[in-house]
């Protein structure tokens, strides 16, 4: 993981992060031709940037962000369960909070 803040202004940060993770690998559900068969570990990724306003009784963040991770489903043809492709999931998250 890595990570970096940055204050351009004094009620201002700028951020963004990148990190890795493993995680554990898929098992083939009961239904497919290879079922319980458990693959290996995968890595996802992410990414993230954002920036954040602080204005005393109020403030507001605003992030960007993509996460990627294997893809793993049943092959229609073959009903064989594998590990094919990239899920990515993009978004913006913006918030208000304050007393």
């Amino acid at each position: 993981m890595v990570g970096l803040v940055v204050k351009p202004w004094h009620h201002v940060s700028v951020c963004g992060n990148y990190i890795e993770a493993l995680q554990q690998g898929s098992t083939a559900p009961l239904t497919a031709a290879n079922a319980d068969e458990v693959f290996a570990p995968f890595v996802s990724k992410g990414y993230e940037a954002g920036v954040k306003a602080d204005l005393g009784r109020i403030a507001s963040t605003l992030a960007a962000f993509q996460i990627t991770r294997p893809s793993a489903f049943v092959d229609p043809s073959t009903n064989v369960f594998g590990v094919d492709g990239d899920q990515r999931h993009r978004g913006l998250e913006f918030s208000v909070f304050g007393e």
